[in-house]
């Protein structure tokens, strides 16, 4: 049988009839638009994953260091991964590696930039707390509008209630709920109320901002005898960045990025900068006084510091942060109840801490739910791991 004579490709698509041809043009134009749009899809998606990893490793490398990075630490970081459902989808239908990749990335943002913790929200019950364990709240009396702390209180049951922005006869006016407290002391606008006698108290003061002759209280030193252990309790309250956000909401925090050298932007970035270095600094020397604490140390308040920054990553180094290694969800206590839609209504920042020394273990850490206050309490049970 002789062999058949090989086709000619022009012979055969001139046999082709026009619908014919409308039908291969639409199926190679179909291919051609698919594999534009995986290669689309690929590049957006792994950029995406490259801007998320970047601003994590800024943020804490770098935050207040940078006005720019400064501003962006106190808006609400959901806000970042509003892109990622409209990826997440195509990519699980086209690009399975670039899903994971994006499904690892979110994960690795909400737990260190969001702050997302997985424990229990509900505290120790007294039956389980043993003769070496510490319960204390931390709470700034400020703007607390009218909503009162006693439930909180009531549900953690603490030992020690440290007060910022209130002071005791602030907090006593709210009602007669305090009983548990037999002792008491207040120092400007800070206070403690506490189940173990009070032996000292002292303020930590430092010139702010520099070169002015005014120096400003940062925070109290409270020594309480804890059945014969001395504990060193400080409590805090750094300068709220409040004013200078607001004015930063015009457009100033873009000089972080245009400010470059050699430009004329360049000295409105450094104008503008001044204020963050003067809050880093404000921190480093509250943390040179800190690192000379001799006695088993808890250091309590409202930091002004978001969690996800640099100002944090400085108390973090050497303290250890009760909410990272013993908390619930996000943890967070500032601002209140809000009409954001990116928060749900709730709070966004964790700005309140308790920290804790080597000396401690922590074995429950949770934030106040729901009260309306500009501020929600923080609670912490503390194990002392060498009395």
């Amino acid at each position: 049988m002789p062999d058949a004579e090989p086709s000619n490709p022009n012979e055969d698509l001139a046999n082709l009839n026009e619908k014919q041809l409308d039908a291969l043009a639409r199926s190679q134009f179909g291919r051609l638009a698919r594999r534009l749009l995986k290669s689309l899809l690929t590049f957006s998606g792994y950029a995406y994953v490259a801007f998320l990893l970047i601003l994590i490793t800024s943020l804490r490398s770098i935050g207040e260091k940078n006005l720019t990075l400064a501003f962006i630490l106190y808006l609400p970081q959901v806000a970042w991964l509003l892109p990622m459902p409209f990826i997440l989808l195509p990519a699980l239908l086209w690009q399975r590696r670039l899903f994971l990749t994006l499904v690892i990335t979110s994960c690795i943002f909400i737990w260190s930039v969001m702050g997302y913790r997985l424990g229990s929200d509900k505290p120790i019950p007294l039956s389980e707390r043993g003769s070496d364990t510490l319960t204390l709240v931390s709470y700034n009396h400020g703007q607390q509008g009218n909503r009162r702390l006693q439930r909180f209180k009531n549900l953690v049951k603490p030992d020690i209630l440290l007060i910022q922005e209130g002071g005791i006869s602030s907090l006593y006016s709210e009602g007669n709920g305090y009983n548990e407290f037999s002792y008491t002391a207040e120092q400007g606008e800070y206070a403690l109320l506490s189940k173990y006698p009070i032996v000292s108290t002292s303020p930590v003061t430092f010139p702010y901002p520099p070169f002015t002759g005014h120096r400003q209280t940062v925070a109290t030193r409270f020594e309480i005898d804890w059945d014969g252990t001395r504990v060193a309790i400080y409590d805090v309250h750094l300068p709220t960045p409040r004013d200078i956000l607001l004015y930063y909401r015009k457009g100033a925090f873009l000089y972080g990025i245009i400010g470059i050298p050699g430009t004329p932007l360049a000295e409105k970035r450094r104008d503008n900068q001044l204020y963050w270095d003067y809050r880093l600094a404000l921190s480093d020397s509250l943390i040179q006084v800190l690192k000379a604490e001799d006695l088993p140390m808890v250091v309590v308040g409202d930091f002004n510091a978001p969690h996800a920054g640099y100002n944090h990553r400085l108390f973090d180094s050497f303290l250890s942060d009760a909410h990272k290694t013993s908390g619930s969800g996000f943890g967070y206590t500032f601002p209140g109840t809000t009409r954001n839609p990116l928060s749900l209504g709730g709070p966004w920042l964790r700005l309140d801490y308790i920290f804790y020394d080597d000396n401690w273990q922590s074995l429950r850490c949770l934030a106040e739910k729901k009260r309306p206050s500009q501020h929600r309490a923080v609670a912490a049970t503390l194990k002392l791991t060498t009395k």
